[in-house]
């Protein structure tokens, strides 16, 4: 059976973003081979901090719902596929198809 290979552009898709995996896997690693696994811990609590600032907000402000909210906008534009379920205390998020 001969080998197939398949090409995506940013314009096939409504979201790409092959390269950014690779990116932050190759920054992480070079932390942790210049300045050891602390500094990558370090830059990992500050990023997530930084960037999850907002629904960190939206969460004190709003609850669980922010973030319902949140994922659905996230599977959304990822074209992923999921059930969520929540009630007043828990948020169930069963996935059926992660892009």
């Amino acid at each position: 059976m001969p080998k197939e290979v398949m090409k995506r552009r940013g314009a096939d898709n409504p979201y790409l973003h092959k390269d950014f995996h690779g990116a932050l896997s190759t920054g992480i690693d070079y932390l942790d081979q210049k300045f050891g696994e602390e500094a990558v811990r370090e830059y990992l609590r500050e990023f997530t901090n930084s960037f999850y600032a907002p629904l960190k907000q939206e969460i004190r402000e709003c609850g669980l719902s922010a973030i319902k909210e949140h994922f659905e906008k996230v599977y959304e534009v990822e074209g992923g596929a999921v059930e969520m379920e929540m009630t007043d205390d828990e948020l169930v998020i069963r996935v059926a198809a992660c892009p």
